[in-house]
């Protein structure tokens, strides 16, 4: 793949234009093949029910319901609103645009951060076949908004616009409370690099950042009495320390499969780049806000380490410092190829045994033993159970539905 990409990349007489064509062809691509998985209903993920349940309650007048307990305003309007003019196909065709939207911002975004396109492509094309990534990108869920609307600000305040970049970012936060702090560390981040500090300009866009966001989340405040402890309500209380390890272990290994880590882990290894040597030696204060964001997402992931779709900040952030210390990006490579076998191949090291059996039932496991073996991968697991698992959130999504109906006319 080296091959062939370093003459469109790497030729300085070629316009900036033409070599930026494979990442255009990279988005149609991907857009295609988005649009047609996502043509298999709103998802397996129970909380796709949920944000259209809140949207639901806010359109017939009921008290608001909020998403994931502590709300999701952003994410319930937009996949609510699409879902009701549209149906599944509205709404899932929305999180096309918006994953699509994500990766061309992430290949920008990388650009402009290293100067450099062929590595900044391949990262991008990583995280398109990600089969966690596939997943949201073609199924109603909340991740994609929240991912989208992170690096939408991000964008908008490298070009200058801090206040628009401040409302983007409170966007974010509101599809996903988890990345709150990325805006934070955003807009804190020019008082780590400019002399003089801009401390007028920085505390405008947090008070801005601020205010959004709290505006955003007030009705899922005013919900739930304006009481805080609504935002940890899911956190497990009843495993014991080696049951949450285990998970904690398991999932951040599997956000980028068995294969995708030994890759990661040789290219630390052969190429020295553990973290901490790459911050000293290169002084890189960006380089300290991802180092930050990985490890505030880390410690997040060990307090609920339920989905591995909440680890996607992590997998953006890895492939950003994957391309950063590469030059023509062979490791890349290696990590796209893993990945896109990864959507229909699963190399499992463990012997899960679940609470249930049932596809339909909530996914919990129980206990494990060491046994490896191959297994469907994410998207063919995914897609090999939808239909008993949509069958089972829809149908209890439409009794939700007709008793906040029936409540409706009982009000009026």
């Amino acid at each position: 793949m080296n091959s062939l990409l370093l003459p469109v990349f790497n030729d300085p007489k070629r316009p900036s234009f033409e070599r930026h064509i494979p990442v255009i062809a990279l988005l149609l691509i991907a857009a295609g093949s988005y649009l047609i998985l996502a043509q298999h209903g709103f998802g397996n993920d129970a909380g796709t029910y949920n944000l259209l349940y809140s949207f639901a309650t806010l359109m017939f007048g009921a008290d608001y319901d909020p998403a994931r307990y502590h709300g999701a305003l952003v994410a319930e309007l937009l996949a609510g609103g699409a879902a009701f003019l549209g149906g599944d196909n509205a709404s899932n065709t929305l999180s096309v645009a918006f994953a699509v939207g994500t990766l061309g911002l992430f290949y920008r975004l990388l650009f402009h951060w290293l100067g450099r396109a062929q590595v900044a492509f391949l990262a991008t094309v990583a995280l398109a076949v990600n089969p966690w990534f596939v997943l949201v990108a073609t199924t109603t869920t909340d991740y994609v908004y929240g991912l989208f609307f992170a690096l939408l600000g991000l964008w908008l305040w490298r070009r200058g616009w801090g206040p628009t970049a401040a409302v983007a970012l409170a966007f974010s936060a509101s599809a996903r409370l988890a990345y709150a702090p990325i805006g934070l560390a955003l807009l804190l981040y020019p008082l780590l690099r400019s002399q003089p500090r801009p401390w007028a300009e920085v505390l405008q866009n947090v008070l801005i950042y601020a205010v959004m966001t709290l505006l955003l989340y007030l009705p899922a405040m005013m919900a739930n009495g304006f009481e805080w402890t609504y935002a940890w309500s899911s956190v497990p209380h009843d495993w014991t320390f080696m049951e949450h390890l285990a998970r904690f272990i398991y999932k951040m290994i599997y956000l980028f499969g068995l294969p995708a880590t030994v890759v990661i882990f040789f290219w630390k290894v052969v190429r020295l780049h553990l973290i901490m040597p790459v911050f000293m030696k290169r002084k890189d204060p960006v380089l300290w806000v991802m180092y930050f964001l990985m490890v505030y997402h880390a410690v997040l992931f060990w307090f609920a380490p339920f989905e591995i779709s909440y680890l996607l900040p992590i997998l953006l952030i890895t492939l950003a410092f994957m391309a950063r210390v590469s030059k023509v990006g062979q490791w890349l490579v290696a990590i796209t190829l893993c990945f896109a076998a990864y959507n229909v191949v699963k190399v499992e090291t463990l012997d899960i045994e679940y609470a249930s059996a049932d596809p339909a039932a909530p996914i919990e496991a129980v206990a494990a033993k060491p046994q490896l073996s191959l297994q469907k991968g994410v998207l063919w697991e995914d897609f090999a159970t939808r239909a008993e698992r949509q069958a089972y959130y829809t149908e209890r999504h439409q009794q939700r539905m007709q008793a906040l109906q029936r409540n409706s006319n009982l009000l009026k």
